[in-house]
């Protein structure tokens, strides 16, 4: 497999993984503000009765390591690393770009929360 080909195979790899996570299908909400995450956190501020959408993203990212949700630019400086010539020699490498959230058991931590 030529280089140019492992490049592309592993960012389009990176790029399903990036949309699943930002879509929620992997079952694990978005800490990017996008407009879907913002939904989701309108429905978190009706349902928890949350003084705003600000209070919801304080509340779904204070666990992580970096507590903050994460903005667009964030990733987008990401990206704009590994297309740049300062990337030139990583391959096969996945940046993970996400406050921190793969290195805490997330789920485990937020049901210890809610049983008090």
């Amino acid at each position: 497999m030529s280089i140019k080909r492992r490049w592309s195979a592993s960012a389009i790899g990176g790029i399903v993984a990036a949309a699943m996570m930002l879509s929620g299908c992997a079952g694990i909400p978005a800490d990017v503000r996008t407009p879907m995450a913002d939904n989701e956190m309108d429905a978190l501020v009706a349902h928890l009765e949350l003084s705003g959408r600000d209070e919801a993203y304080t509340l779904v990212t204070s666990d992580l390591p970096l507590p903050r949700v994460a903005e667009p630019a964030d990733i987008a400086a990401a990206v704009r690393f590994l297309g740049s010539a300062e990337s030139g020699y990583i391959t096969g490498a996945v940046l993970v770009v996400d406050g921190g959230a793969h290195i805490v058991d997330l789920p485990t931590l937020a049901f210890d929360r809610l049983r008090g």
